[in-house]
Parts: structure tokens; C-alpha cells; sequence
């Protein structure tokens, strides 16, 4: 949440960060912040030093809010990883 309050502070636009909720065996759930830009969607996470496009993980992506309405969350499907996480 302090990542996502300081991109927007900064002039980032809010509609461009959602959350998305993944899984990692030997972590179990993870919550992470996802960043829209024109080539792709990038995480900014506390268990990567860096940002990285969310396909660089070894995440399981399970859910992620909706960039329309932020209080619903949509079921992530059919990754691949030559697409963005919606």
C-alpha cells in the first residue's frame, strides 16, 4: 500500500495499479502490486529486489482487482506469458 500511495503521490495514475493475489509454494498466498504500462504489467513486490514483468515470477496468479471498479476481484485465467495479467 505505501508503494502504491507513493506512484500516486508522484503522478502516477491510480487506474494503471491494482493488487493481484498469487501463490508460491514455500510462501503460500502473496499479495502483490501490479503496474499497467504500455509494454506490459510489472510487479513491485517485497520478495523481488526489482521490478520485474509479472510473467518473470514463479508466482501462480489466482486473483487481482479490477482496474474498472477496485472493490471487485476477478479470477486470473489462461496465463501466458506473452500477456498481461488480465
Amino acid at each position: 500500500m505505501e508503494k502504491r500511495a507513493r506512484l500516486v503521490a508522484s503522478g502516477f495514475d491510480p487506474k494503471s495499479l491494482f493488487l493481484a493475489v498469487t501463490y508460491r509454494p514455500r510462501n503460500g498466498l502473496h499479495v502483490v502490486l501490479v503496474a499497467r504500462l504500455e509494454d506490459g504489467d510489472y510487479i513491485l513486490d517485497n520478495l523481488y529486489p526489482q521490478v520485474v514483468h509479472w510473467y518473470r515470477t514463479d508466482y501462480v496468479w489466482l486473483r487481482q482487482q479490477s482496474t474498472d471498479n477496485p472493490k471487485s476481484w476477478l479470477t486470473v485465467e489462461n496465463m501466458t506469458t506473452d500477456t498481461s495479467v488480465s
